[in-house]
């Protein structure tokens, strides 16, 4: 494994710190010497956050059954060395790079005018976008390309409150932030988010404590609908307006995507035709889950036909 991917993983996504630290501590421990491996819950982590972890390389499945799956870290030195790097860079108050990879929306097919936009805000200056639009549409994968990008933050409008949020952007700095479900915020939460999009500013007072920062972010927001959101907020975004796939751009985009991240193009194309027709979605999403969870076309049938029981 590439240390140094482990890192970038960990500097992404730092809620990951405590899972591994837990997966390392798990294996480590004298009687877990022979075991098969760890469960998620026993490093205190959500299914879809192990799926992260293997999907990246980090983590590795050493068995499963229809009831229960088992995993290992695939290096577990090098994970132990970045998260002790990861935690050096947080006490010196290293700043990560702001950098954008070529090919950053590669994945995403057409669309060229809004990735010109998004490039130009990213590059530029602050310019914001409110991405409106169902899931299953282009707007679903413009996010997952963004959240490769570096200092970039997901948030969950109907999750998070003024307090909250105010908190999370003077604590983490981010460079872009994906605010997703801007219409279920509360109406008291949008003040924090008028400032930070009109001039960078954020403010906390709290028990005679101020604290202040003006960040350089660029917020991508998604919605389903305006209807709930305040004129004056979206007044300070450029709003993009994204219609579903058909069954036909979506085969395209998802097997495009499928096949840039590894997956054999005949896996791909199964993939794509079981989310259509026996699960019923044009998520890009689903399809990415399943191709986590199976890599050949025995495990996609196996696996598409256990999620059919649950719907």
């Amino acid at each position: 494994m590439d240390g140094m991917k482990v890192l970038e993983f960990i500097i992404r996504n730092p809620k990951y710190v405590g899972v591994l630290r837990h997966a390392v501590e798990w294996e480590e421990a004298p009687e877990n010497r022979d075991a098969l491996g760890w469960e998620a819950l026993q490093v205190h982590a959500p299914r879809r956050d192990v799926e992260e972890l293997i999907y990246n390389g980090i983590a590795r499945i050493t068995m499963h059954s229809s009831k229960f799956y088992h995993f290992r870290l695939v290096d577990r030195e090098e994970v132990k060395a970045s998260i002790a790097d990861f935690e050096k860079m947080e006490s010196e108050g290293v700043e990560e790079p702001f950098t954008i990879p070529d090919g950053v929306f590669d994945d995403v097919v057409g669309h060229d005018e809004a990735k010109e936009l998004f490039l130009k805000a990213l590059k530029g200056e602050r310019v914001h976008f409110l991405l409106l639009g169902p899931p299953s549409s282009a707007k679903t994968l413009f996010l997952l390309c963004l959240e490769r990008l570096p200092k970039t933050r997901y948030i969950l409008g109907s999750r998070m409150s003024k307090a909250g949020l105010t908190d999370y952007l003077i604590t983490y700095k981010p460079r872009v932030v994906m605010l997703d479900e801007v219409d279920k915020m509360e109406a008291a939460d949008y003040g924090v988010l008028l400032s930070l999009c009109e001039t960078g500013r954020v403010t906390e007072m709290l028990y005679g404590k101020v604290r202040e920062e003006v960040l350089d972010t660029v917020v991508f927001g998604c919605t389903n609908t305006l209807k709930e959101i305040p004129p004056e907020v979206v007044s300070r975004f450029e709003v993009l307006r994204f219609r579903p796939y058909t069954d036909e751009e979506f085969s395209d985009v998802v097997v495009n995507v499928l096949v840039r991240r590894g997956l054999d193009r005949d896996v791909a194309d199964l993939i794509t035709l079981k989310v259509l027709r026996d699960l019923g979605s044009r998520d890009p999403r689903e399809a990415i889950r399943i191709s986590k969870l199976a890599k050949t076309r025995e495990e996609v049938e196996e696996v598409v036909g256990w999620l059919k029981k649950y719907r």
